[in-house]
C-alpha cells in the first residue's frame, strides 16, 4: 500500500477500528508493514454484555498483545471501550486494559454515546432519570 504512495509529498495514514475477531497473524503482518493505527474496540470487564470476549482465546489474545507491542510505542494502537449501565466505572475498564496489556500508560478511548437498536442494547442503557443521576 506505501508503494502507492511513494512519490507523495504529504503521504497518507490509514486507521481503522476493529473488534479484533478478524484478526489473524497475516492481517497483523498486514497491518504493521502498511502503518496503520489501529482502535480495538473492547469493553474490557463489560464485554461480556456485547458477546463472545476474542480476548479468551490464548492464541488470539497473544496475537493482539504482540500487535500492540509493536505499534503502541508508536502511539498507532488504542483501546476503545463503550460505557454502559453494567460498565460505568471508566477505573475498572481502564485498570482491566493495564491487567491485560502490563501498561500502565495504554492508551484508552471512550466510545461515544450510541442509541440502542435492540434489546441486548437497551438491557444495558441508562433509561430512568435515577439511572443517569446515579451514573
Amino acid at each position: 500500500m506505501q508503494e502507492e504512495f511513494k512519490d507523495w509529498k504529504r503521504k497518507p495514514h490509514f486507521s481503522a477500528i476493529t473488534n479484533g475477531s478478524i484478526l489473524n497473524e497475516e492481517i497483523c503482518a498486514w497491518i504493521i508493514e502498511n502503518n496503520l493505527s489501529i482502535a480495538i474496540s473492547h469493553d474490557g470487564p463489560g464485554q461480556s454484555v456485547r458477546g463472545p470476549d476474542p480476548f479468551e482465546d490464548p492464541e488470539h489474545k497473544a496475537m493482539v498483545l504482540n500487535l500492540y507491542a509493536k505499534l503502541a510505542p508508536k502511539g498507532m494502537m488504542s483501546f476503545n471501550s463503550m460505557m454502559n449501565s453494567t460498565n460505568s466505572s471508566r477505573k475498572e475498564v481502564f485498570d482491566w486494559f493495564v491487567n491485560f496489556t502490563g501498561d500502565p500508560q495504554v492508551p484508552l478511548g471512550e466510545g461515544a454515546l450510541v442509541d440502542a437498536y435492540d434489546e441486548g442494547g437497551i438491557a444495558n442503557s441508562l433509561i430512568t432519570k435515577q439511572d443517569h443521576f446515579a451514573y
